[in-house]
């Protein structure tokens, strides 16, 4: 056990230096200001349509309930027949 906490005590040790060398580098200001000069983030569209930059691709994913079996995902789907889907889903047969 005594090999295991040295092993931790190290590993602290190591981050705490870590840390203060990186805080030297980049005081907090420095990053505060640098974030405020960055530009926006852009939508998926903008970024595509943008020539010589670098591209990003989004992910489609959907929550369901452990056990729900899963339908295939259709991301062209319209949202008003999504909506009427879930709609039907909700209403109880009396």
């Amino acid at each position: 056990m005594a090999i295991l906490w040295d092993v931790l005590e190290q590993v602290v040790w190591d981050k705490e230096v870590e840390v203060s060398q990186r805080k030297a580098r980049a005081p907090l200001q420095r990053v505060a200001e640098s974030t405020q000069r960055a530009p926006l983030p852009r939508d998926i569209a903008s970024a595509a349509a943008t020539e010589g930059s670098p591209r990003s691709s989004s992910r489609s994913r959907r929550h369901r309930p452990p056990g729900t079996p899963q339908e295939p995902l259709q991301p062209g789907r319209d949202h008003a027949s999504l909506r009427e889907e879930r709609r039907g889903l909700l209403e109880h047969p009396d």
